[in-house]
């Protein structure tokens, strides 16, 4: 028998989404926490680096940094928040 060591992607371990709603899968338990500086009806997206910390959450029209704050450049980008598939983020190889 071969056993092959297998890691997981963390980049999808946090969700932003709602009114100020966040799940963390980190532990492999989600955690919910009420209270994040995040507003959406239906756009959301956001992205971890591969050890699994949060970097940037995005409604579509404004993009909150790590520590809550509204990064530079982060508001009145051009999407909408009420678009069901309003934002995607990719990583840049490299």
């Amino acid at each position: 028998i071969v056993f092959h060591i297998a890691s997981a992607q963390n980049q999808a371990n946090v969700w932003h989404f709602g009114t100020s709603c966040r799940f963390d899968f980190s532990t492999g338990e989600p955690i919910f926490t009420l209270g994040i500086p995040f507003t959406s009806n239906n756009t959301s997206a956001t992205i971890s680096d591969s050890a699994g910390n949060f970097l940037f959450s995005t409604n579509g029209e404004k993009i909150w940094n790590n520590n809550g704050q509204l990064m530079q450049n982060g508001e009145e980008i051009i999407g909408e928040k009420r678009a069901s598939q309003g934002a995607l983020i990719l990583q840049k190889p490299g």
